[in-house]
Parts: structure tokens; sequence; C-alpha cells
């Protein structure tokens, strides 16, 4: 009881981070991951915005790139910002969102959604009227009784309060890993707002690692005294993000498996034990006209009593542990009751597996060679 009470503590671990693992894998990121490369792009102390048009431009030559683009830092709208809007200010102020500086072509790079309006192209020059692009969890936050597009919001940019035009709503892209929300955001032509620093984002066919060395060749024909930038494949900082859930995964997978081949065993033995002791009193009950399904019905239903008083206590404890969970799962309720229903079904199968056999032996019992002991 206490070795199925355990075990079925695990198994119902291992099935919430399972399936909250599975959940998160698949979780939508707003843009296409597959072929995509983040690359840091060292800038000149002058002339940058000449810079990054001609680095933009040799990038596109190189082979097996099919579109680049450039945003203000190594992550998806990882910088923050306080914003208001112009003709309804919030009463408590500016309000914190995500901001992100990009080339017109980022939003082609991701092969993300435009909800509404426009993307940003050549006519967001330096010289034009400032825009912005909001994305859906902003433009429904603070837009959701009226339409976005031509609305007029106020940034705090460093200790400026800068005008931009609101002519597009992107769908959302995830800035973070997928257990954090996304967070409203702001983006924002290159041209008109430059960042102090410049990441490349790639998207190419073939090898990603030539796909790098051939972007940097790239930017030393442009600059040969830049530093090589630190280059990573967007798969390979999803994978990262999800690094320590799959830890905790295989961990406590590898614990029940393990927990539950002990309770299999466990009941295995003693219940091939309790045949033995009880051999005699078998071929009693046969010669007195007992069939071999009463025999192994009643080996069976013993040892599923047992299993099953062991699970249900080891039900209440998954139940109040699972509880303590709650920060490591994603989009899966503690009490989840497919995942604690499959995990007691499967334990159970476990016992009456490893019931079967002492019981099938049981029946078979010859009762001449047994009293014959007596």
């Amino acid at each position: 009881m206490a070795q199925f009470a355990c075990a079925i503590v695990l198994l119902a671990g291992a099935g919430l981070l399972v399936k909250s693992f599975v959940r998160m894998v698949n979780v939508e990121y707003g843009y296409d991951p597959r072929g995509l490369t983040i690359m840091g792009l060292p800038e000149p102390v002058r002339n940058r915005e000449a810079f990054v048009a001609e680095v933009l431009e040799r990038i596109h030559a190189v082979p097996g790139v099919e579109r680049a683009a450039v945003m203000s830092y190594d992550g998806f709208g990882q910088l923050n910002f306080p914003f208001n809007i112009e003709d309804k200010p919030f009463p408590n102020g500016d309000v914190m969102v995500r901001y992100s500086s990009v080339t017109p072509e980022y939003f082609t790079v991701l092969k993300s959604r435009l909800i509404a309006g426009r993307r940003f192209d050549a006519r967001d020059s330096g010289s034009a009227p400032g825009v912005a692009i909001i994305n859906e969890k902003l433009a429904r936050l603070y837009f959701s009784d009226r339409d976005p597009i031509g609305r007029t919001i106020v940034l705090s940019y460093n200790n400026q309060r800068l005008a931009r035009t609101i002519v597009g709503v992107a769908g959302d892209i995830r800035q973070d890993d997928p257990g954090q929300p996304i967070k409203p955001e702001i983006l924002v032509p290159w041209a008109q707002l430059p960042w102090i620093g410049a990441t490349l984002v790639i998207r190419a066919d073939g090898d990603a690692l030539l796909t790098q060395k051939l972007v940097r060749q790239a930017i030393w024909s442009v600059d040969k005294s830049l530093p090589p930038g630190r280059a990573r494949t967007v798969d390979e900082m999803l994978s990262s993000q999800v690094a320590t859930p799959r830890l905790y995964m295989v961990l406590v997978g590898v614990f029940s498996a393990m927990a539950m081949a002990l309770a299999a065993v466990g009941i295995y033995g003693l219940f091939a034990s309790i045949v033995a002791r009880r051999r005699n009193e078998m071929a009693i009950r046969v010669t007195m006209g007992a069939r071999s399904a009463n025999i192994l019905w009643m080996v069976i239903g013993e040892g599923i009593r047992l299993s099953g008083a062991g699970i249900a206590l080891g039900l209440l404890s998954a139940l109040a542990l699972a509880r303590l969970m709650r920060s490591l799962l994603y989009e899966v309720s503690p009490t989840d009751p497919l995942t604690l229903g499959g995990g007691t079904l499967m334990l159970l199968t476990v016992a009456l597996l490893s019931c079967y056999i002492p019981a099938r032996r049981a029946t078979r019992t010859d009762p001449m060679v047994a009293l014959r002991h007596e």
C-alpha cells in the first residue's frame, strides 16, 4: 500500500509536468521560428543609419538568406518605456509597455500577422512624421472601445515626450518564455528612433553555422574593424527557455517509473508468497468444487483491494502536494482530473498484471499433490 501510495504521487506529478511541457513547447509564438537566427550587430560610432542600410543590403546577397532585419535588442520586445494616449490620458499617469525599434522587413522576416492597418515601409524615414505599430495585446487593453488606427500615443523615450501616430496593429509576438503572458508592445521604425544597440534577425535556409559565418563576412565587408557578433538560432533560444521544465519532467518521470516498477515487483512478490503459503487452502477449495475462475478472482481481487487502498491514500497526498507544483505548470491545473485518473488507471493495470501471474499459478494447483503433504 505504501509503495502504491508513493507511486501515484510521483506518477501524478510526472503526468502534470509532461502535460505542462507539451503545452509549453506547442505554445503559439506569433512567428515562425524555423530558420531564424538572431545575431548581434556591432555598429560604428558614426554614420550608423547608412551602415545598417548597407549591412542589410550585403546580407540579402548572402546565399540562402531569405530576409533580414534589425531590431533594438537580442530578444523580441525586451525594452520597456512608459506610454500614454494623447486624447484620452490614463487617470493614473503613464503605463509601462514593451518597446522595439525595427527596420521595415522585421514583420516579414518573422512571418507575423498584420491585424489592421499597414506595416512600416520606405515612407517612414527619419524626416517623416512619427508613426508606431502596436501589438494585439495593447490594442485589446487600451483601445477596446475604438479603432486604434490613426490615434496618437505619447512615448516617454529617454526623457522626451514623443508623439506617434498608430498606423498598424500587429499580431502578438511572444516576448518571454512560454510561462509568461504576452505584454503590450509598441514598435517604431528604426529610421525614426534607432536604439543604441542593434541586433540582426535573419531568416535563411540551410546550415545555420554556415549562414552565421557568411553573415559575419558580409558585415566585415562593410567594416573590418568590428568585432564578431554573438549568434544563436531562435530554436536554440526557445529550447533554453524550456530547459528547466524539461529537466523537472525527466527527473520526476524517472522516479515515478522506478516507483511504479517497485510497486509492481512488491505486489507480485507479496502475492507469490501468499499463494505459496495458501496452496493447501487452494487445493481444498478446488477439491470442494471451486472453479479456476473463482480462485483467480479471489487472489486478484485481494491484490486490487490492497493496491486501490494505497492508491486512494496516495491520491490524497498527490492532491495536497500538487498545489505546490502550481508555479512549475503551464496552463494545467494541479488537480487535473484526466492526469490523476490516467495515473490511477495505469497503476491499477500494473497491479492487475502483477497479481495475475501468482493467481494463475494458484488455479493450476493439483489438489492431490498439495493434500498429500498434510
